[in-house]
C-alpha cells in the first residue's frame, strides 16, 4: 500500500506539471494525509498508554476526504489498525470512495487546451 500512496502522489504531481490541475489539490492531499498521520500516531500512543483515543469514525472521514494517504502510511509505520476488522474494511472503502470521487471530479473539469 506504500507505493500505491506513492503512485498516487507522483500522479498528482504529474498532472500539476501538465497543468491538468491545480497545485492546491496536491497541496491539499498532502496537508490532509499529514494530519491524518498525526491522527494515527496519536491513537496508537493513547492505545499503549489507556488513555483516550481517537475515534474510529474521525480516521474514517479524515480517509475519506484525502487524508486516506497519512492513513496508509501511519498504520505500516505505527503497525495500528493493520489486522482490526471492520476497520480494515472500511477504511480500504474510504479509500476506494475518495479515489472515485477525486476520478469523477477530474473527469467534470474541464480542460485548459
Amino acid at each position: 500500500m506504500i507505493l500505491f500512496v506513492l503512485l498516487f502522489y507522483l500522479l498528482l504531481f504529474a498532472l500539476v506539471l501538465d497543468s491538468r490541475v491545480h497545485y492546491m489539490l496536491l497541496l491539499y492531499y498532502v496537508i490532509l494525509g499529514l494530519i491524518t498521520l498525526i491522527l494515527f500516531a496519536k491513537d496508537k500512543y493513547a492505545s499503549k498508554n489507556g488513555v483516550w483515543r481517537i475515534p474510529e469514525v474521525t480516521l474514517y472521514i479524515f480517509s475519506l476526504f484525502g487524508g486516506w494517504t497519512g492513513g496508509v502510511i501511519g498504520q505500516k509505520a505505527f503497525r495500528h489498525k493493520t489486522q482490526k476488522q471492520p476497520f480494515k474494511t472500511f477504511y480500504l472503502i474510504t479509500i476506494g470512495f475518495n479515489l472515485l470521487m477525486l476520478t469523477l471530479l477530474l473527469y467534470l473539469i474541464p480542460k485548459n487546451h
